[in-house]
C-alpha cells in the first residue's frame, strides 16, 4: 500500500485525538493504475479496546472516480507489560477502513479531504493511465463465411500477464441473441502458461464453444465482456522484511494489493448463406455437415406374426435433432410399428458429434419372399460444396407360415364322486399301517436332507440357483397377470442372465446374447430360440404383441438355463 501524500500519515496521540486513539494512517493500492481497473484506499486507525463505537471515515470523492464498495476489518493485540513490580495486559485493536474505487478513463484526481472523526487527514492525488493491455480476451473462430445449420466452433481465448482470477464468464447460451443454436461441454480445460507475442509468460484460458446459425445474411457475434481481479503483494514474513530494512509489523499487516477490471472481445462478423436449392435430393431434410449411417435387420427366423427389429444408426456434427432421420418404407406385408427414436451427444477435438439410434419393430403379415425397402439419408457437405446421399439395401427375407395355435377343448363334464366298497377297508388298513412306517423313514430323510440344502445354501452355487428359482418364480407370476407385462417379463430374462453369467449380461442385445451363449456351450437352435423370444418381447413392450407360446418358451429359458450354473 502507497501512502497518499504526508499529509495522510499521521500519528495520534491522545492530547490531539479522543483518550483510546493511539495512531491513523491513509493509504491507496497503487499510486498509478490503469483505466478499466479498480483500487482502494485503506484508512487503519489503532485504538484501545475493541473500537466498536469508532465511526466511518469522511473522504470527497472526486469525478471520474466511483465507490463501488466499503468494508471494515478489525484485528486485537495483547501486550504484556511491567509496571512498578507489576505486570499489567492491554488490549489494542487495529481497524481498517477499506473504500474501494472504480477507474473509467485516464487523468489526474485528488482524493480527500480524508477525515476521522473531524480530524483532517489531508489529500492526496491519484494517476489513473491508458488501460491496461494486461489482461486480453479474443474470439477464435475456423470459418467466417458458413451455411445455415453448418457447425462452427470458436473458442473464448483469455491471456494474462498476471496471476488472473475469473470473477463472471459469461454463459455462452445469452448473448448469441436469436439467430443462433449454441453449446458448451460440460468441463473446460484447464488454465495453462504460454508466450505472449511479446515473448513474455501469460496465463491461457481457453473457453470453447460451437454454434449453429439459424438465418441466411450477415450475423454478428455480439461483443463478450469478461470480469477479473488480481491479488498481489500483502502480508510477508517479517524475518524477510527485517532483511530489506522495512519495520516487520508493517509488513505482516501489509494488505494484500487488489485489482479488478473488465476486458471485451470485439464483435465477429459472420456471412450465412443458404442451402442450394439446385441438386437438392427429395429425401433432404436440413442437415449440414458431416454424417455416417447403418442400418441392420435383426431377425432371428422371420415367420408370419413373429416380431423383428430394423436398427438403424445415424451420427454426425449437424444440428443436433434438426439435420432429419433416416427414411425408409415398410413393404406390403410386413406391419411397421412406431420407431424407438434415442439420441445422445458427445465433444471430440472442440467439436460437437450427436447420434440417433432408431428402433424399429416389424412384423410379417404373410409368408413368402418379401423386397424390403431401402435405408436412405442426405445431406449437404459444405467441404464438397455438394450433397451426399446414403443408401442401404436391405434385399429380400423369406417368412416361413406362422404356427398355429392349439387351445384347449372344453368337453361340457364334470367330475363325479366315487363311494368305495367294503372291500376296500382292508386296504385303506394297510395304507395306514405303510404310511407310519414310511412316515419313520422319511423322518430320518429329511434330517440328512437338512444338512445338505444347509450346506447348498451356503454354496456359491446354490446361491446363484436360489436367485434363478426366485426369479423364474417372479417371471411366471408375471405371465399369468392380465394383461401380462412383457418389459418386467424381459427384465427377468436379464437378471437371470446377469446371475449366471455376469454384469455384462445385462446390456445384451438379441444378437450378442445368442452369440454369447453359443460359446458357452448352447446349442444353435436353443440360442436362437432365446433371441426370437427376446425380440418378441420387445415389439410386446409397446406394439400390444402376444407372442405365441410364451409360457413354454421362458420355461425352457430357464430349464436350460440352469443347466449353465456353476458347480
Amino acid at each position: 500500500m502507497h501512502p497518499i501524500g504526508k499529509a495522510l500519515v499521521l500519528l495520534a496521540s491522545g492530547a490531539l485525538w479522543a483518550s483510546k486513539v493511539l495512531n491513523v494512517t491513509a493509504s491507496v493500492s497503487a499510486d498509478q493504475v490503469p483505466a478499466g481497473t479498480n483500487f482502494e484506499l485503506v484508512v487503519a486507525a489503532e485504538v484501545e479496546g475493541d473500537g466498536t463505537d469508532l465511526p466511518w471515515p469522511e473522504l470527497a470523492v472526486p469525478d471520474g472516480l466511483k465507490l463501488v464498495g466499503k468494508n471494515r476489518s478489525n484485528q486485537t493485540r495483547s501486550q504484556v507489560t511491567w509496571i512498578n513490580g507489576k505486570f499489567q495486559r492491554s488490549n489494542t485493536t487495529l481497524i481498517r477502513f477499506h473504500h474501494e474505487f472504480q477507474t473509467s478513463k485516464p487523468g489526474s484526481y485528488t482524493i480527500g479531504p480524508v477525515s476521522l472523526q473531524g480530524k483532517n487527514l489531508g489529500t492526496g492525488q491519484i494517476v489513473v493511465g491508458p488501460a491496461s493491455n494486461d489482461v486480453r480476451i479474443t474470439t477464435l473462430v475456423n470459418r467466417k463465411k458458413v451455411r445455415v445449420g453448418q457447425q462452427v466452433p470458436f473458442t473464448w481465448r483469455l491471456e494474462s500477464n498476471l496471476p488472473i482470477e475469473i470473477t463472471a464468464f459469461p454463459d455462452i447460451r445469452t448473448i448469441l441473441g436469436k439467430g443462433f443454436v449454441s453449446a458448451a461441454p460440460d468441463s473446460q480445460e484447464d488454465s495453462k502458461v504460454v508466450q505472449d507475442a511479446q515473448g513474455k509468460n501469460a496465463v491461457r484460458l481457453d473457453r470453447k464453444g460451437t454454434l449453429f446459425p439459424l438465418v441466411e445474411g450477415k450475423q454478428t457475434l455480439p461483443s463478450t465482456e469478461l470480469k477479473w481481479r488480481t491479488v498481489e503483494g500483502g502480508s510477508v514474513d517479517p524475518f524477510e522484511a527485517m532483511r530489506r530494512g522495512e519495520d516487520p509489523f508493517s509488513a505482516m499487516l501489509r494488505p494484500p494489493r487488489i485489482r479488478e477490471g473488465t476486458t471485451r472481445t470485439e464483435p465477429v462478423r459472420l456471412e450465412i448463406l443458404p442451402v442450394p436449392e439446385a441438386g437438392r435430393p427429395a429425401s433432404f431434410q436440413g442437415g449440414v455437415g458431416k454424417f455416417e449411417l447403418t442400418a441392420q435387420l435383426q431377425a432371428a427366423s422371420p415367420e408370419v406374426g413373429r416380431s423383428m427389429t430394423l436398427v438403424l444408426h445415424l451420427s454426425g456434427n449437424g444440428q443436433p435433432q434438426a439435420s432429419g432421420v433416416p427414411t425408409w418404407t415398410a413393404p406390403d406385408g410386413i406391419e411397421a410399428y412406431p420407431p424407438q427414436d434415442t439420441w445422445s451427444s458427445r465433444w471430440r477435438n472442440g467439436e460437437l458429434l450427436t447420434a440417433l439410434e432408431r428402433r424399429i419393430v416389424l412384423v410379417p403379415r404373410k409368408p413368402g419372399t418379401i423386397a424390403m425397402d431401402t435405408v436412405r439419408f442426405s445431406w449437404f457437405d459444405p467441404q464438397s460444396d455438394t450433397f451426399a446421399v446414403r443408401e442401404i439395401p436391405l434385399g429380400t427375407i423369406q417368412v416361413a407360415p406362422g404356427k398355429a395355435l392349439v387351445g384347449k377343448a372344453d368337453t361340457g363334464t364334470s367330475p363325479t364322486s366315487v363311494q368305495p366298497s367294503p372291500s376296500d377297508a382292508v386296504w385303506i388298513l394297510v395304507g395306514k399301517i405303510s404310511v407310519a412306517i414310511w412316515s419313520a423313514l422319511a423322518f430320518g430323510l429329511l434330517a440328512w436332507a437338512a444338512s445338505k440344502s444347509i450346506s447348498a445354501r451356503l454354496s456359491r452355487r446354490g446361491r446363484i440357483r436360489r436367485g434363478l428359482l426366485r426369479t423364474r418364480s417372479s417371471a411366471e407370476g408375471l405371465l399369468r397377470a392380465v394383461p401380462a407385462n412383457h418389459s418386467a417379463i424381459l427384465r427377468a430374462l436379464h437378471e437371470a442372465l446377469v446371475l449366471v453369467h455376469g454384469e455384462d449380461a445385462a446390456g445384451w442385445t438379441a444378437q450378442e446374447m445368442s452369440a454369447h451363449l453359443l460359446h458357452s456351450g448352447w446349442s444353435t437352435e436353443e440360442a436362437d430360440a432365446l433371441a426370437a423370444l427376446v425380440l418378441d418381447l420387445e415389439a410386446a413392450a409397446y406394439a400390444s404383441l402376444i407372442p405365441e407360446d410364451l409360457e413354454s418358451r421362458v420355461s425352457s429359458f430357464f430349464r436350460r438355463l440352469l443347466q449353465d450354473v456353476p458347480t
